[in-house]
């Protein structure tokens, strides 16, 4: 995961901000991704009091990232403040099978 987050980092250049987001989140909208591009950096999504994605890197989070190795994410660099967004998505993300069906019967209920 550092790895990827890493890599990522050294994609945007010198930029001092970024908006996170997972690839395994499919109900993720630009209307929640909205939400954060003003946010301060440290944000997180939060969906019923659940951690969530997106995330706000600003500067020291991007410069404790570049440390970090192993499995770890930015999780204990977020010291900004949770943004719920449950009004908008469901903010699921796609890990097994089993989240796989629980998604599909979301989509069968709409």
């Amino acid at each position: 995961m550092s790895e990827t987050l890493r890599f990522g980092l050294h994609a945007l250049g010198s930029a001092d901000r970024a908006v996170v987001m997972l690839g395994d989140s499919p109900t993720v909208t630009s209307s929640v991704i909205e939400r954060f591009v003003s946010a301060p950096p440290g944000s997180r999504a939060v969906y019923h009091g659940r951690p969530g994605h997106p995330v706000v890197l600003g500067a020291s989070q991007i410069d404790g990232l570049r440390s970090l190795t192993g499995d770890k994410g930015a999780r204990g660099l977020l010291d900004g403040p949770t943004i719920e967004c449950s009004d908008l998505c469901s903010g699921l993300d796609v890990d097994t099978p089993e989240d796989l069906e629980l998604l599909r019967a979301a989509w069968r209920t709409l």
